[in-house]
């Protein structure tokens, strides 16, 4: 961990620092050796990974912050160059015997034909390391990645770099060197899906999430007639396009689509886990850029993890999308019970009449309805068995009477389903007059306007449409007082104007 240290204090203050890793003569060896002893007495935790491991995190990063002050304090850069190097000859190579066997197989086999085949074996190699040495790998090739932008050869690096990082069982130092230099070169495409590892015991939640990446959880899907490519949103306009024909046996359809969709609960618990994984890897590339920045990262700085964030995003959006299917699943297979109930009880006695019924019920709607001389919003959903019913609203302050002119009331539909759905959604409200209707209004959209002035004051902005839903009722009779008004004014215009009467 002190050499990983070491090299994110380099990259950091020698980017441009030509001959940086010279041959340093026999006092600037010295003076390093002496600068490796001080840093083992203040940060006795960093010395092997073990012990760094074990040690807790507020320790951890005091230790840390010692080390980076007493880093800064030495003014030859190349001391601290030299004290790396002393650092890595001194401790165990980093990469293990046999993952550098494995980087030296790359070469013998077709891999080496292609550099971006190459570069990819080269990445799942590395894969196999445990959290401590890929750490302290990556910021010695991103230190050497940077001294190479800065004018030193990446062969050059690469030749002093081979004997301190590995020990093959079977050596081969150009074939290695050659391997280290295409890192030096291609430190993003090598390191880039790699950047937060899973902990010393290997990549197994890495390799999890590959295996859910090629089995294509989350974009494959069983549909309704077992073909497949059928995504989640099809199967929500698959549900809305179904009439009361077919409804028993459609709901057994999609309760089976909906199984197929995320597979079983293990499976599903499992796609949540890797999700939280990668938010968690996107979660420290974003801090570790801050701490660098001082800012997150924005467009082309989140190139080493793009796919990571677009892989993310797209099972957040599965996961949200099946959960969408299964509220509202089950929301209308609540509300279909309950119509299925009602319609199927006598109607009692002492019920009020239907036209009563009417008048005291109000249409779920949200938005204004249509202005200027087009037709009134039709509200037939009589075909729709999923369709959601009526809300009722608390009775107004005002009582609903009898109408007072029959004549000029919407003809009731025939069927009892159409009775208990009124046609206007200013349906008994003619009887009252204008200034009484104003006033309504008035008083309505003043309760509204506090709402909106109340939320403001607690929380700094305006409720969303969700927030809304506690309010849902005065919304719904101030659209129906309103599109009463427009009716009415639209009416009066409609009058033929009184004939003038010759003197």
């Amino acid at each position: 961990m002190i050499a990983q240290r070491i090299a994110l204090h380099l990259r950091r203050r020698a980017v441009h620092e030509p001959h940086l890793f010279r041959t340093p003569p026999r006092p600037v060896d010295k003076r390093a050796s002496a600068l490796l002893d001080a840093v083992y007495r203040v940060a006795p935790g960093l010395a092997t990974s073990e012990s760094s491991r074990t040690q807790p995190s507020e320790q951890r990063q005091e230790e840390e912050e010692a080390v980076d002050r007493l880093l800064a304090l030495e003014k030859n850069i190349k001391v601290v160059a030299a004290a790396l190097v002393v650092e890595l000859r001194k401790n165990s190579h980093i990469l293990v015997p046999s993952v550098a066997d494995q980087l030296l197989g790359l070469s013998h086999d077709g891999i080496g034909e292609h550099e971006e085949r190459r570069l990819a074996g080269i990445r799942s190699v590395l894969q196999l390391l445990p959290n401590e040495r890929w750490g302290q790998l990556r910021a010695i090739v991103l230190l050497c990645a940077a001294a190479a932008r800065g004018g030193e050869s990446s062969l050059a690096l690469a030749d002093l770099f081979t004997p301190l990082l590995a020990a093959p069982t079977r050596p081969d130092p150009v074939k290695f060197g050659r391997i280290l230099q295409l890192a030096i070169e291609y430190p993003q495409e090598i390191f880039a899906e790699t950047a937060m590892r899973s902990g010393p015991s290997g990549p197994s939640e890495v390799a999890f999430i590959t295996q859910l990446i090629r089995a294509s959880v989350s974009s494959t899907l069983v549909g309704i007639d077992g073909q497949p490519h059928v995504s989640a949103v099809q199967c929500v306009d698959a549900r809305r396009s179904v009439s009361e024909g077919f409804e028993s046996a459609f709901a057994e359809q999609v309760m089976a689509a909906d199984r197929h969709v995320m597979g079983s609960p293990q499976q599903r618990r499992q796609l949540l886990h890797a999700c939280r994984c990668l938010r968690a890897q996107v979660k420290r590339f974003e801090e570790d850029h801050c701490q660098r920045t001082g800012h997150p990262p924005r467009g082309r700085e989140r190139g080493p993890l793009l796919s990571t964030y677009a892989q993310y995003r797209e099972w957040k959006k599965n996961i949200r999308d099946y959960a969408a299917c299964r509220l509202q699943a089950l929301v209308r297979g609540l509300l279909y019970r309950a119509r299925m109930q009602r319609s199927s009880e006598p109607r009692r006695s002492g019920s009020p009449e239907p036209e009563v019924q009417e008048a005291r019920s109000l249409p779920l709607e949200t938005s204004a309805p249509e202005t200027g001389a087009d037709a009134p919003r039709s509200n037939n959903h009589e075909d729709d068995p999923l369709q959601a019913p009526r809300l009722s609203l608390p009775e107004p302050s005002w009582t609903v009477g009898p109408p007072q002119n029959p004549d000029l009331e919407i003809a009731a539909p025939s069927s009892t389903c159409a009775l208990e759905r009124p046609q206007s959604p200013h349906h008994g409200m003619t009887h009252l007059d204008m200034d009484t209707l104003q006033s309504e209004k008035r008083r309505v959209k003043a309760a509204l306007k506090a709402f909106d002035s109340n939320f403001m004051t607690q929380h700094g902005r305006l409720p969303s449409k969700s927030e809304k839903e506690a309010i849902r009722d005065q919304y719904e009779l101030y659209h129906a007082l309103k599109a009463e008004l427009r009716a009415r004014d639209s009416s009066v215009e409609e009058l033929p104007a009184p004939p003038v009467r010759a003197e």
